[in-house]
């Protein structure tokens, strides 16, 4: 019974050194999130280059996919209205047919 109770701690005492390291990594995951959201809060504070030049670069890729994801939209936009068409040509279409 002994013998249980010890690898039932020990399980217990690696489980929680486990989930400490990992909100360790959480919590520094949040630090770096925290201090980049600073400099895009307040970037006149920004005195490095390179923090500037990085900040430019994220900013494009945003713009890219945001215009992506426009183009995306226009498109399935454009499909659905030819759906759209030609189920109403297909309703006319049946219309005239029972009519004659």
């Amino acid at each position: 019974m002994n013998a249980k109770k010890g690898v039932t701690t020990q399980w217990r005492t690696e489980f929680l050194k486990l989930q400490q390291d990992k909100l360790r990594e959480l919590k520094e995951k949040i630090a770096q999130k925290t201090k980049i959201l600073s400099a895009w809060k307040n970037p006149q504070n920004i005195n490095d280059l390179n923090q500037i030049q990085m900040m430019q670069d994220h900013l494009a890729a945003s713009l890219n996919n945001i215009k992506a994801k426009k183009r995306e939209l226009v498109i399935e936009e454009q499909q659905r209205l030819q759906t759209s068409q030609r189920e109403v040509i297909v309703e006319e279409h049946e219309q005239e047919q029972a009519q004659q």
